[in-house]
This record gives structure tokens, C-alpha cells and sequence, in this order.
């Protein structure tokens, strides 16, 4: 997943310790990633957290990021 012109990227995983899954976004300077934000779902209490890593994070990477999170973060019930 690219954001904003190929100077963001995200990625989704699972963290089990935590018992959910998360969206972090990375900033990429220079050819190295830099985490600016990250968005995590929990099963247990089927919400959302947001931990932001760096100031003055652009609205617009925030609102994608939350968009990409609440489509790929939630489990779907068949």
C-alpha cells in the first residue's frame, strides 16, 4: 500500500501478543522507513487505537491511513 505519492508506505500484519491486527505507516526519506504512525484493531474490544510516532503527520496520510484501516483491519463474518 502506497500513500501520498509513493513518499508513505503502509503495511498490515497480525500481532498476537496483542491480540489484534495492525496498520503501520512509514515514511521513506532518504531510502529509509521512517514509522510515523501506526492504527491497531483489537479483538477483544473491537476498536481502534491510534499511535502516532512523529509530529506534524500530514491530515492527509492520517485520513488514508484510517480509511485502509477500517477496510483491512476489521475481521469479516462469513
Amino acid at each position: 500500500m502506497l500513500l501520498c505519492e509513493g513518499r508513505f508506505e503502509g503495511i498490515v500484519g497480525s500481532d498476537l501478543e496483542r491480540g489484534g491486527m495492525f496498520l503501520e505507516v512509514s515514511e521513506t526519506p532518504y531510502n529509509a522507513l521512517e514509522i510515523v504512525l501506526e492504527i491497531f484493531y483489537s479483538d477483544a474490544t473491537n476498536k481502534f487505537s491510534m499511535t502516532l510516532f512523529k509530529e506534524n503527520v500530514v491530515s492527509e496520510v492520517i485520513e488514508e491511513a484510517v480509511k485502509t484501516a477500517k477496510e483491512r483491519l476489521v475481521p469479516v463474518n462469513s
